[in-house]
């Protein structure tokens, strides 16, 4: 009896594997083929409010990147946004959403010091 478990399990597992594809089969999305379209086409779509698909967004220039890149990689370091909730106090860079500043200025540092609050994630200190 205990070797016809294994087998009943795995017939249960296969039954249920097939209805599933055939359930897929039927109900499933049809896919929609894309067409490319024309200079023309592109802004009578934009008129028109119909929004662009894969095949109708031009690709970037590798050029075009780098130099993005290159002149907001020099102001990254003022782009920065300062959340103050009851219970956290932190500092986000806008370029990659990484967290910077962490503060609890619920929980004082100690006794003596009890306006300021105690730093989790400090900039200046490496983490690793």
């Amino acid at each position: 009896m205990d070797q016809q478990r294994p087998f009943l399990y795995l017939t249960l597992f296969f039954l249920g594997f097939l209805i599933w594809s055939t359930w897929q089969q039927k109900h499933a999305p049809k896919p929609i083929a894309q067409t490319p379209t024309t200079g023309a086409q592109q802004a009578q779509n934009q008129q028109n409010g119909n929004i662009p698909t894969a095949a109708n967004i031009p690709s970037a220039n590798s050029n075009n990147i780098t130099q993005q890149n290159s002149s907001s990689s020099t102001t990254s370091a003022q782009k920065q946004i300062h959340i103050k909730t009851d219970v956290l106090d932190l500092m986000l860079d806008l370029q990659g959403g990484t967290i910077s500043q962490v503060d609890l200025p619920s929980y004082p540092v100690s006794l003596k010091e009890k306006n300021t609050g105690v730093r989790i994630l400090d900039k200046e200190k490496s983490y690793a």
